[in-house]
């Protein structure tokens, strides 16, 4: 997910997502394009960067703990297809422009 985000594929960087939240962003991106509204400025961005601390894992839902320079931040994800995506609507930085969280 890195690597897609590095390079800017927005198609690679939300295969990696669940369906939902793939949609989403793929949406967001484009209406930003023709609105001119800016709401995510960098959609690479959402992902926090941070090491591992710990995993959960309930069936088909997975928690894993980030611990990065910004803090704590903890990453859902999703069985589908027989791999784990991430869900992104679980993510801070998609709800800080809106002056909060999720």
């Amino acid at each position: 997910m890195r690597a897609a985000a590095a390079d800017k594929n927005l198609e690679n960087y939300t295969k990696l997502m669940t369906r939902e939240s793939g949609i989403f962003l793929r949406n967001a991106v484009e209406n930003q394009k023709r609105s001119k509204f800016e709401y995510l400025k960098d959609p690479f961005d959402l992902v926090p960067e941070g090491d591992v601390e710990d995993t959960i894992i309930e069936g088909k839902v997975a928690v894993l703990k980030l611990a990065g320079k910004k803090g704590a931040v903890e990453l859902r994800m999703f069985m589908e297809n027989d791999e784990w995506a991430l869900d992104i609507f679980s993510l801070p930085a998609l709800w800080k422009p809106l002056g909060g969280t999720q």
